[in-house]
C-alpha cells in the first residue's frame, strides 16, 4: 500500500504492488522483513533503505520503534515513517 503511494510521488521503493516487476529475491526479503524472519537491519542496509512507512501495531513497527538505529520522524493515523539516524538530519 504504501509503495504504492510513494510511486504515484515519484520516490523510490523497496517494494509496491507491482510484484510482476521484482525478480529474484527481493519479494522474499520483503516478506521476511516484514514477518521478522530475518534481521530487518541487514536486509534494510543491504538494499540502502533510509526510510520505513509501515503500519503501526505490527511486529516490524515495533522492531524499528525500539531499535535505536531508526527514528520516528513522522506518524498518521495508520503508519509511522522511520528514518535511519545515520540519514536523518531533521531535529
Amino acid at each position: 500500500t504504501w509503495g504504492d503511494y510513494s510511486i504515484t510521488r515519484d520516490r523510490a521503493t523497496f517494494v509496491d504492488g507491482r510484484t510482476d516487476f521484482f525478480s529474484g529475491t527481493v519479494l522474499s526479503d520483503y516478506f521476511a522483513v516484514a514477518d521478522l524472519t530475518t534481521d530487518p537491519d541487514t536486509v534494510l542496509s543491504r538494499y540502502d533503505v533510509s526510510y520505513v512507512v509501515w503500519d503501526r501495531g505490527t511486529p516490524l513497527y515495533t522492531y524499528l520503534y525500539h531499535d535505536p538505529r531508526w527514528v520516528v520522524v513522522d506518524r498518521t493515523t495508520p503508519a509511522f515513517v522511520f528514518a535511519r539516524r545515520s540519514t536523518w538530519t531533521g531535529s
